[in-house]
């Protein structure tokens, strides 16, 4: 059983995959028609309000065996809702976690699911052509932003979050507000971070410009070559996630520009923005003698941040593996 709070759906919704395959979803009345789609695959239940909706998984579950459940203590892409929604069904269900089984199921994808991040990707890339005649001084922040969103209703695309458009000050925090009305300057750093979603399968993908300049013999993209370099001719199933990590590391610390970085070097990606596996990351110790396989699909975005100069520098790309290397997806440029 999995329940999911998404951002389309205001009330709970349960998917529920028997023994046999069969499969039952549950969902509010008032949002049929975001499901009406799945009819031939599941059987639909409508339900009103929460005492209703217990009652359509009391009615839906067997009451026998053991009941897996969509819920990791401590794994953040598997623990989404408050542990008492669970404590509704512990007097009459032995409720087991998943986190084994999903863990499996949702780090190595299939063909499929790899075919539609990749449409997801090149979705992405191709809103980035479009915008590239904004990225100048004279153009806000706010005026890219609009444009990003314009495109994905164009495309009829979801969206994975919000675009990220950063330059000035704000550069130096990789998460900053989303977007203000700050108008570009020549010789502005300039981020921008935003991905779709296609049949519920994300992209994430960001790009860094310098306005009316080159950033190409900067030493953080010289340094994030390298890191791609060793990215690409490492055979990943030999390594861990943690030991790439260091190995990145240690280029960052070659060049002197360790002191710069603030978060891990990429993530898993998939029904999650930041899937359950893996996290390249020195401090990451969750699973943290899995090693890497083939149709993992990850992130991959080396960035710096120097405040002085109001420097931010990252570059992201996703990628899968096959036959041990890591494959970018789309046409990314890196």
């Amino acid at each position: 059983v999995m329940f999911t709070t998404e951002e389309e759906h205001a009330s709970p919704v349960a998917l529920i995959i028997n023994p046999d395959g069969s499969v039952i979803l549950i969902v509010n009345n008032i949002e049929l028609d975001l499901v009406n789609h799945l009819e031939k695959k599941c059987t639909i239940k409508l339900y009103g309000g929460m005492s209703d909706f217990y009652k359509c998984l009391h009615e839906s579950l067997p009451m026998e065996g053991g009941i897996y459940v969509e819920a990791a203590q401590g794994v953040a892409a598997l623990d989404l809702l408050p542990r008492r929604f669970y404590s509704r069904l512990e007097d009459k269900y032995d409720l087991l976690s998943a986190q084994e089984i999903l863990i499996k199921l949702r780090s190595v994808k299939t063909n499929q699911e790899i075919q539609f991040i990749t449409a997801a990707v090149e979705n992405t890339l191709e809103i980035f052509s479009q915008i590239n005649p904004l990225i100048t001084a004279g153009t806000t922040e706010e005026t890219i932003a609009h444009a990003i969103m314009t495109a994905i209703i164009k495309l009829d695309a979801g969206i994975s979050f919000k675009p990220i458009v950063s330059s000035g000050p704000r550069i130096v925090n990789p998460h900053p507000v989303r977007h203000t009305k700050r108008m570009l300057q020549a010789g502005d750093w300039l981020i921008i971070d935003f991905g779709l979603s296609f049949n519920g399968y994300s992209s994430d993908i960001t790009r860094t410009y310098l306005i009316d300049g080159s950033f190409s013999d900067h030493l953080f993209y010289h340094t994030y070559q390298q890191m791609l370099d060793c990215l690409l001719k490492t055979d990943l199933r030999q390594i861990t996630p943690q030991t790439l990590a260091v190995n990145l590391r240690e280029i960052a610390q070659e060049n002197q520009v360790d002191s710069f970085e603030k978060h891990g070097y990429g993530h898993g990606l998939g029904v999650a923005i930041h899937d359950i596996f893996p996290t390249i990351s020195t401090y990451n110790h969750y699973l943290a003698d899995k090693s890497f396989e083939d149709n993992l699909v990850f992130t991959f975005e080396p960035g710096f941040y120097q405040s002085e100069g109001n420097v931010g520098f990252r570059i992201e790309n996703d990628f899968v593996v096959k036959n041990g290397r890591a494959v970018m997806l789309g046409q990314g440029d890196g």
